[in-house]
């Protein structure tokens, strides 16, 4: 699915259904250096589930047109451009890692239609590495490599997957380089940007689900406690045994709590 804005093509998968913006809908933001294709257990799940489902492309990823941007703020408002160009009237966000703090930041934009936020391996302050920077920077192999070692569990490293014939940290690497010269280190550099204070998170209005790994390296559990602290009407939940890229790792388990807690709030 194209949609075109301001001169510009952001590419969205809607999960094998035709999209209706008079039902209940449903985003999904990808992380850092990713494309729509990390959603495709949970997509297609909630689209044959009455949903219309949208899995966008960030601007400048996958087949997005644009630039990758360093600002969060900016992304989040570009997102919310989507949102009233396809006539949302109610949304469910879910976003992972950087696409989490986009969520927020767009939970703070359309309070009125944003119903739901689920925020996946999401923590503040969400800490990058200067050697990972450099190398991403510098288009480094590394980069991706590190991301791969740092993102995936323990057992995921040793070839664990629910989904038969899927080698997921392989997946990853080549999923990492088929990105733009660039666009990882923008994508690191929002998120090393990133500034939020309490009163920000406070003005979240919708409920909140954290979805966080015990084994995630990258966006510890010890760090999320300020979102814990400070979103009004929050839960969580710890998916044992997995790391930072829960909905490749756990899409049985994801997809689970996310309908269950959509359910509940309704």
């Amino acid at each position: 699915m194209i949609i075109d804005i301001d001169n510009k093509k952001f590419f969205a998968s809607n999960g094998g259904k035709k999209f209706d913006s008079n039902k209940k809908c449903i985003i999904f933001i990808h992380g850092a250096g990713m494309d729509h294709t990390v959603w495709s257990q949970q997509s297609r799940f909630f689209a044959n589930k009455g949903y219309s489902v949208i899995s966008i492309d960030l601007e400048g990823h996958g087949k997005s047109e644009g630039e990758a941007s360093d600002d969060v703020k900016y992304i989040a408002k570009s997102i919310s451009k989507v949102i009233n160009y396809l006539k949302i009237k109610e949304v469910a966000v879910i976003g992972h890692s950087l696409g989490a703090l986009i969520s927020i930041e767009l939970a703070k934009i359309d309070t009125k239609i944003i119903s739901e936020l689920v925020l996946l391996g999401v923590c503040l302050p969400m800490n990058v590495s200067e050697e990972l920077l450099t190398n991403a920077q510098r288009n480094n192999q590394d980069a991706f490599n590190f991301i791969t070692m740092w993102g995936h569990s323990n057992s995921t490293h040793l070839g664990q997957n629910i989904v038969p014939g899927i080698w997921l940290t392989g997946s990853s690497i080549k999923l990492l380089e088929t990105s733009s010269n660039g666009v990882l280190f923008s994508d690191l550099m929002a998120v090393k940007n990133y500034k939020e204070d309490k009163k920000g998170l406070q003005k979240i209005l919708c409920s909140t689900l954290i979805i966080c790994g015990s084994e995630d390296m990258m966006t510890p559990l010890k760090n999320v406690v300020i979102l814990e602290k400070n979103i009004n009407k929050l839960s969580k939940i710890v998916i044992p045994n997995c790391g930072h890229m829960m909905m490749l790792e756990e899409p049985d388990i994801v997809r689970s709590e996310i309908a269950s807690f959509l359910n509940s709030s309704r």
